[in-house]
């Protein structure tokens, strides 16, 4: 019996991962949405500073930028033309790095080829996969 009950215990946290996972996502919108509320509120007060339970919350004008999809190489160039070109960073999705080598790997004989050795670590382990029956 004591498989089935590790089956439960691993099966309700999975479910409270999920649970977790949804909380964070509302809880987040929750707080951009009170953020914009108090903002608002503080404006119309002309207030820019204020004291409660310990903390000071102050009103600040921030301005936020991201690159647009798609416009990565011209975004790049226009920052190497200006001098800034030492913030760019390549870098690898992990999850497309994982099924791209698994992918190699399996054309390998389930072994990545000797050029990959020293440049990615390789770990072997159980996995136990859980599926709606």
């Amino acid at each position: 019996m004591e498989l089935m009950e590790r089956i439960a215990a691993y099966n309700a946290l999975l479910d409270r991962k999920a649970q977790l996972a949804d909380e964070t996502t509302e809880n987040n919108k929750a707080i951009e949405q009170a953020r914009r509320d108090l903002a608002d509120l503080m404006i119309d007060a002309e207030i820019d500073r204020v004291s409660s339970g310990g903390y000071t919350f102050t009103l600040s004008e921030k301005t936020a930028f991201s690159k647009r999809g798609g416009a990565d190489e011209q975004l790049f160039a226009v920052l190497r033309e200006d001098g800034l070109g030492d913030i760019i960073r390549e870098t690898v999705n992990p999850r497309t790095l994982q099924a791209t080598l698994k992918e190699v790997a399996e054309q390998n004989d389930g072994e990545l080829p000797a050029q990959y050795d020293g440049l990615v670590s390789v770990y072997r382990y159980m996995d136990v996969g859980r599926r709606k029956a």
